[in-house]
């Protein structure tokens, strides 16, 4: 509980300049739950622009009583995702309520059906 911050009422990237500070205070990895894919695509950016090693997990874009996959983009985007959530040291993690509550691979699984490409 001690961990534990609430904030509202912020205007623009005045919120990424106040986790900077509370990640720089509290020394660990903050999970940031924000209400869309969009605000968490924004915060993410500005994150980013503070110096912040942060990622995005967003949630589908269709819901799972649809007869419609998830677009092949937001797959790619969460697998991505959780593979750099357990191969990198980050700052924040951000992603939606409706995220939280949707499967994902283990990562075991994420690891064990991932390839690393690289040059040289």
């Amino acid at each position: 509980e001690k961990d534990r911050v609430i904030c509202s009422g912020l205007p623009g990237a005045s919120k990424s300049f106040l986790l900077k500070k509370i990640r720089e205070e509290l020394k660990k990895t903050i999970l940031l739950i924000v209400p869309s894919n969009e605000f968490g695509e924004k915060i993410n950016e500005d994150l980013m622009r503070f110096g912040l090693k942060s990622h995005f997990l967003p949630h589908w874009d269709s819901s799972p009583f649809e007869p419609s996959s998830p677009s092949s983009f937001i797959q790619y985007e969460r697998v991505k995702t959780l593979y750099k959530v357990l191969s990198s040291n980050f700052d924040v993690l951000i992603t939606t309520p409706i995220s939280l509550a949707q499967m994902v691979l283990s990562p075991d699984e994420i690891i064990s059906n991932s390839i690393e490409i690289k040059v040289n």
